[in-house]
């Protein structure tokens, strides 16, 4: 079902690094219950940072001896292959860091900063020579990075996950959070409150209560607002850090402040006083169906998976039943001696899983036992793309031996075993692929999947996303750069049926919008394969596979029947005949086809317009044609033209945008934050009889919006507290955040935050702010507000304000570090009337000579209420309760004011210029990049990625304000990303990115080599 389901992105995703896609051994997992990520040596070493030595090798030298050891396939091993992949990760990760490297160098140089080193590379031919290789560069680059702000532990886990992406998908370094995470996970339990938690406009939000759980024991509800944690507020506090917090020792206590609206609601926020229990995470899901059917559907397998299926087996018994659904789509495995158990309970005898490592006698076979088998009733495996390692063990044991009937997708195609070797010195952990595993019969199912008996494909009629075409959105282990091959896999299994149902564009929609965090019963999700998997068990006279496949055959045409006939009754409303008649020989067809209009705009309608003609003698039936092009966003758009009779021309248009339904209004328009690009769309044509038309091909440009930009001025103050201008605890504290929009595009969905950086004792009161449309050179002002708790620690407190178009992805953020001072008693005079500003006054952020100006009088004397004095400064009113100082050498007497104040709001990210005179289309090899990138602060330097690759590095040593640069950029065959980033500092950054295709020398249409360049897992130098 194209476009229904995210695809899954293995390497990608968090959740993939974790648990998805891996068959592991964690170990030792007793010693994951004492984990505490807040106390590991990594936290504890980040906070010193100048003890951390790189040459030390403290992971990357573990890493290269297990790998050394015990991977799986040992030939996969190239040191020289695995320098280089480590080089490219750390140059991706390290801004300065630029590797210059052509195929076949016997050296490789390393540019950082204007210093540049040289390293051999083609004496590099064992693991040892590795090491001491990374030594020396690891030298050379700590004796370097001293200009830069980053956790020298962060460069070393990024050349270990380089070196490692060139043997696999699956083998990975696990940083010590996202290890502490996944055996989190995998064990199934933790100590914490019972509540499933997710971000809602920047607010910490109860998405439900797990039953039996001191959140559902404490009334908790679902929508309920999460606003403070003891003594933090949440607001715009990342869902990870949240998760933290609440999670905690059993038997430990934590406030908890709610704020609940509606009929049960608070006019405050209340405090729930809750004492963390032992929380199950349950990864199996039962119920009954109608007809005595039981369902159960395992998410994952984690350490309780086979002990909660036994309990859902048992109270599925309690009830007369006659056959079992067992569900495993979109599960993304888990452990290995889980699957065996669960496979285990259905079959009597034989083999379930083989793994083999590249030590034949290191073969391992997992059997069926005698003990705890389920009765042999009818039974059916649902599978999808997602199912992946695990799950595959288990729907592979029963298919094969015939316990079961396997109905859906093919599967992930994960054959693999990954084993966890644990490094405590930081908290790390390498998941490396020490074997293969092969189905019952020594079948491989790796690359490849489990096929399903039965195949099941939705189709969808929708003028304007339509999908009558059996195709597959999920990207599969064969997908991945570096996948693990085996020649015991084959890839000639077919289904025996291939089923298609009917999915209407409302249920398709939910499905699409529904969020991983809804809780179950709201969700809308496909149920056709639970109903059709229970209509067939239920009409089911004998167990067994092949004895299923036979009995289904009248479901199976009864249920085909009835869902193409509701498509074909939704494409008669369209005005298409889909009815297949008699062939009638060759065709002879006339395609047009155009855009319209004929060049787009990010964020405008664009539609491909076909007109077919049919100058032949007989009729086509069931006419279609789908679009295909390296842009996703253009690939896959299918257009439909069902039976054409001779001297009939018929048209049709599809969108080549994206639909969304806002306010029960449906806008299929090209995303905003669409680029500069140029594409080709070729339309491929099938028909039912084989008489389709050659491919047709067109050729589209996209124009990117002109981009806004924030420029901003912020002043922190205590207009709340006692005015003297110092922050002080037990004070209201006020950040007046000042935003114009100095690009030449309108910002179209505008968010302003601010966001505590610094634990517990700043409580925020007024943290978020929409504002909405901002027309380019318009203005808007906020204030935030937080409270400084009388129990704060420490000398300062850390808070980041930002501003960021989400609609357009432009940002602008800076961290600002607040003093906080001792509580004193300032000689604060109240005044009143009025005080005048000569001509070119600058306004203080504070009574203080070296303040921050955050205003200036202009064109004459400008006239200030007065507040107050202190010292030699003059507190005024500066509009909307915000103070400014003024000192009193610059007070003037004489006339009423004439003057203006105008606010400095200069602080803003680097203003870039990118020359590639509008080059979207080109058959060279390069592309000749000129540019410039000011700064009011710093330009600090300016670097340019084509894909993954960095490919150009400039520090600027020059005008501190000013870079100007050339740069010929290299091109690969097909589309190329071009991002050119400008650094003020290591937070503040602006990029421009635009697409370039190169065709051939010929004016071909090259194809974009298939891989994904994000997960390139070789250096491709310059």
């Amino acid at each position: 079902m194209r476009r229904l389901f995210r695809s899954y992105r293995p390497l990608l995703a968090v959740a993939a690094v974790l648990v998805a896609f891996g068959v592991t051994f964690v170990w030792p997992l007793e010693n994951a219950l004492d984990f505490d990520i807040d106390r590991s040596p990594r936290a504890q070493a980040a906070k010193q940072q100048d003890a951390y030595d790189l040459r030390r090798l403290r992971v990357l030298s573990r890493v290269i001896l297990k790998v050394k050891d015990a991977y799986v396939e040992p030939k996969r091993v190239d040191a020289r292959r695995m320098l280089l992949s480590g080089l490219n990760a750390i140059q991706r990760s390290v801004a300065p860091v630029l590797v210059h490297y052509h195929d076949g160098d016997p050296k490789v140089e390393i540019q950082l900063y204007d210093k540049k080193a040289e390293f051999r590379v083609d004496d590099v031919t064992a693991p040892w020579q590795l090491t001491e290789r990374f030594k020396s560069i690891f030298g050379f680059l700590q004796d370097n990075l001293r200009e830069e702000d980053l956790d020298l532990r962060d460069v070393e886990y990024a050349a270990v996950n380089g070196m490692l992406r060139t043997l696999d998908p699956h083998s990975v370094l696990l940083t010590p959070d996202v290890y502490n995470e996944m055996r989190t996970s995998t064990r199934g339990q933790f100590g914490g409150l019972g509540i499933v938690i997710a971000l809602r406009e920047g607010l910490l939000t109860i998405m439900r209560p797990l039953p039996g759980t001191p959140a559902e024991r404490a009334g908790l509800l679902k929508q309920d607002r999460i606003v403070k944690i003891d003594d933090e507020a949440t607001l715009n506090m990342p869902l990870d850090e949240a998760v933290k917090r609440l999670r905690g020792t059993p038997g430990s206590n934590v406030d908890v402040w709610i704020r609940r609206e509606g009929a049960q609601g608070f006019q405050k926020p209340k405090k729930f006083k809750l004492t963390r229990a032992i929380i199950h995470l349950d990864s199996v899901e039962s119920r009954m169906l109608s007809g005595g059917i039981g369902y159960i559907k395992i998410s994952s397998f984690q350490g309780n998976t086979h002990d909660d299926m036994e309990r859902s087996l048992a109270e599925l018994h309690r009830q007369p039943m006659k056959g079992l659904v067992l569900d495993l789509r979109d599960n993304p495995g888990g452990l290995l001696e889980q699957a065996v158990k669960v496979a285990d309970a259905f079959l009597t005898t034989g083999t379930i899983v083989t793994t083999s490592s590249n030590d034949p006698s290191q073969r391992d076979e997992k059997f069926a036992t005698r003990e705890g088998t389920e009765p042999n009733y009818p039974m059916v495996v649902l599978v999808n793309g997602g199912s992946a390692s695990a799950s595959e063990i288990v729907a592979g044991a029963l298919q094969n031996h015939d316990r079961a009937l396997v109905v859906g997708q093919t599967t992930f195609g994960k054959g693999s075993v990954q084993l966890l070797y644990d490094f405590p010195d930081d908290g790390s952990a390498l998941k490396l692929t020490i074997a293969q595993y092969l189905t019952p019969g020594d079948v491989s199912i790796q690359g490849v999947g489990i096929v399903p008996d039965i195949a099941i494909d939705p189709m969808t009629v929708d003028r304007e996303d339509m999908d009558l075409a059996v195709d597959d959105v999920y990207t599969r282990e064969s997908d991945l750069r570096r996948h693990l091959t085996n020649e015991r896999a084959s890839d000639e299994i077919k289904s025996a049926v291939v089923m298609r149902y009917y999915l209407p564009p409302s249920t398709r929609e939910a499905i699409r919008s529904a969020a991983p965090e809804d809780s179950p019963e709201n969700a809308q999700e496909d149920e056709f394969l639970t109903s059709f998997s229970r209509d067939l068990l239920a009409k089911a006279g004998r167990a067994g596979r092949k004895e299923l496949l036979a009995d289904a055959a009248p479901v199976i045409a009864q249920s085909s029947e009835k869902e193409l006939a509701r498509a074909i009754a939704e494409l008669k409303k369209l005005g298409v005949d889909w009815s297949v008649g008699a062939d009638g020989g060759a065709s002879d067809v006339a395609v047009s086809a155009e855009p319209s209009p004929s060049a787009a705009t990010a964020g405008q309608p664009f539609e491909l317009k076909v007109k077919v003609t049919n100058n032949g003698k007989a009729p086509l039936f069931r006419l279609r044609g789908e679009t295909k092009s390296d842009y996703p966003l253009f690939n896959g758009r299918e257009l439909v033209f069902g039976k054409l009779s001779p001297g009939e021309s018929r048209e049709w248009t599809t969108t080549l945008g994206v639909c969304t339904v806002e306010k029960e209004k449906r806008r299929c328009n090209l995303p905003d934050d669409a680029t500069d690009r140029a594409d080709g769309i070729r339309i491929a044509f099938e028909e039912a009889h084989g008489h389709a038309p050659p491919a047709t091909e067109i050729r589209t440009t996209v124009k990117s919006l002109d981009r806004p930009q924030f420029s901003y001025q912020y002043q922190v103050a205590d207009p709340a507290g006692d005015g003297d201008g110092r922050i002080e605890r037990g004070e209201s504290v006020t950040v007046f955040f000042d935003v114009q929009n100095t690009g030449k595009g309108k910002a179209l969905n505008v968010t302003a935050n601010l966001r505590n950086l610094g634990g517990p004792g700043v409580l925020l009161r007024d943290g978020r702010f929409e504002l909405k449309e901002i027309p380019a050179g318009e203005a808007r002002r906020v204030a935030f507000t937080f409270d400084m708790l009388p129990d704060f620690e420490g000398d300062h407190a850390e808070v980041e304000v930002s501003v960021a178009d989400l609609q357009l992805r432009e940002f602008a953020s800076e961290k600002l570090r607040i003093n906080v001072e001792p509580k004193t008693v300032d000689t604060v005079a109240a005044k009143s009337g009025n005080v005048l500003a000569k001509d070119g006054t600058p306004v203080m952020a504070a009574p203080d000579a070296n303040a921050r100006a955050i205003a200036r009088t202009t064109e004459g004397v400008v006239s200030f209420p007065a507040e107050a004095t202190i010292g030699d400064f003059v507190r005024v009113n500066l509009g909307e309760g915000r103070p400014g100082w003024i000192a009193s050498k610059y007070l003037a007497t004489g006339e009423p004011a004439k003057g203006k104040v105008v606010f400095d709001k200069s602080r803003m990210p680097p203003r870039l210029t990118v020359d590639y005179a509008h080059t979207l289309v080109t058959r060279t090899r390069t592309l000749k990049l000129t540019g410039k990138a000011t700064d009011d602060a710093r330009i600090r330097d300016l670097y340019i990625f084509v894909g993954a690759k960095k490919v150009f590095y400039q520090a600027n040593r020059g005008d501190t304000k000013v870079l100007d640069f050339t740069a010929d950029v290299p091109l690969e065959p097909g589309i190329n990303y071009v991002s050119v980033f400008a650094r003020e500092n290591q937070d503040v950054v602006t990029r421009d990115t635009f697409v370039v295709r190169r065709d051939g020398e010929g004016g071909e249409l090259l194809k974009t080599p298939d891989h994904d360049s994000e997960e390139a897992d070789e250096f491709e130098g310059d």
